[in-house]
């Protein structure tokens, strides 16, 4: 059995991973860092916590992967 874990960053290095993670046909793939967000009006959402800012695409993959 093949398990990948992977901060996702928010998708912040998607075009780079996407292309790898399908490469790599984990049975078990665990991503942290990934939002969720369906009904948002935007792509990428801004995450603020104090001096830290992180752009987080609000769907990783688009009509990739069905969860």
């Amino acid at each position: 059995m093949r398990i990948l874990s992977r901060n996702a960053w928010g998708g912040a290095l998607a075009d780079r991973s996407l292309p790898y993670l399908r490469a790599a046909d984990p049975d078990v793939l665990c991503l942290q860092e990934v939002v969720h967000t369906p009904r948002a009006a935007k792509e990428v959402l801004t995450y603020r916590d104090g001096q830290h800012v992180l752009q987080q695409r609000t769907n990783l993959f688009p009509g990739a992967w069905r969860c």
